[in-house]
């Protein structure tokens, strides 16, 4: 009986070295980082060395996993980075399974933290409520600057650039028009009409265009910080470009890149500002003709009435909208063709109120057989 006592210690002891020396050292991580941009979007790139064979991960900004190779590195890559600070610390923990001769595999662990500083930037994200849209009305894109650099703003659909707050002094360039800030904000309107040059005709016109075209805007801050970046649209946001571009033909010629010289065929005609295509022009150059819609009000008078109860007298107008197209050669800016479509003048009323307005608007739907007439 005196004999079990000192054995059970023994035992116990034995047992307390044993847990003791099973006991998992941390797996070993260090780890590098740099931020790149890549096609106008950040990305954060983490090179890892560990042991081999350890899986690696971050949730920091975005979720990436990696598996060490057998030297031991791991590349982890995160797409964009959340907010707008200027540093960030990104956690990465590493685990990795070890297979024993007896029992459960052993599990090992580690982890550390890479602090990274992003360089000032400017961003371009485009809607995508937006990115399909052919109105002048609401938000293409947003704007924003990162990495300690200040610039707030948006572009809308008729790609006009708004930045409401950005530092003074500071030099902005949008798709070819330039301006400085005395205040903390400016508004470009860019004139994209030669873009129209660098995407299918067709696709001006397309829901889901193939063709697309970029945007490029730059900044330059008065401490010499240069900024810049560009966003890419589908081809069908130049629709509103059209009636701008092509409006212009009553002072002369609108050319593009690539342009024959010779006689001008019949082939193709676009109607603007509606933004409609007959014939066949894959591209602008093989644009003829173009016909412009002018509207002009004028007004018809249906005299003087007197108030039944107060006797006073009011004048009745009918305003009227008329509307006169002109068949331009585009190339040559010459008028191929003239057409107006008027009013019908609404019947004056046997008696009014003060308030009253008549008013009436020519048959846009006799406009569109008639020019379609002169493509050949």
């Amino acid at each position: 009986m005196k004999i079990s006592r000192p054995t059970s210690v023994v035992v116990v002891m034995g047992a307390a070295m044993l847990l003791g020396g099973c006991r998992s050292k941390p797996i070993p991580v260090t780890g590098t980082g740099k931020v790149v941009t890549e096609n106008g979007k950040e990305k954060v790139v983490l090179e890892i060395q560990t042991d081999p064979g350890t899986k690696v991960s971050t949730y920091s900004s975005g979720r990436a996993e990696a598996t060490a190779d057998a030297t031991g590195k791991a590349t982890l890559t995160i797409n964009g980075w959340d907010g707008y600070s200027a540093e960030k610390t990104f956690y990465v923990s590493a685990d990795k399974s070890e297979k024993r001769l007896v029992g459960r595999p052993r599990y090992r662990y580690g982890s550390t933290s890479i602090v990274l500083t992003r360089p000032p930037a400017v961003r371009i994200t485009p809607s995508t409520s937006s990115t399909t849209s052919t109105s002048t009305y609401g938000t293409r894109a947003s704007v924003s600057c990162v990495g300690g650099k200040v610039c707030t703003g948006s572009i809308n659909n008729a790609f006009s650039l708004a930045l409401t707050d950005v530092e003074p002094g500071t030099t902005v360039e949008f798709a070819g028009t330039r301006g400085r800030t005395t205040t903390r904000a400016i508004t470009l309107a860019p004139d994209l009409g030669h873009n129209l040059a660098t995407v299918s005709l067709g696709d001006v016109f397309k829901d889901y265009p193939l063709s697309n075209f970029d945007v490029p805007l730059k900044l330059e801050f008065s401490d010499g910080t240069k900024l810049e970046t560009k966003a890419n649209f589908p081809a069908n946001a130049l629709r509103p470009a059209l009636g701008t571009t092509f409006g212009k033909l009553s002072a002369g010629p609108v050319k593009f890149p690539g342009d024959a010289d010779g006689p001008v065929g019949s082939r193709s005609l676009l109607l603007v500002p509606k933004g409609v295509l007959f014939g066949e022009a894959e591209k602008v150059t093989d644009l003829d003709l173009v016909a412009v819609v002018t509207d002009k009000t004028r007004s018809l008078s249906c005299g003087s009435y007197r108030g039944q109860v107060t006797g006073r007298i009011t004048t009745l107008e009918r305003t009227l909208t008329d509307a006169t197209v002109n068949v331009f050669e585009r190339r040559t800016g010459k008028i191929r063709a003239t057409k107006s479509f008027f009013a019908e003048p609404p019947p004056c009323p046997t008696s009014t109120y003060d308030s009253a307005s008549l008013r009436a608007y020519y048959d846009g739907t006799q406009i569109e057989p008639w020019v379609r007439t002169l493509v050949k």
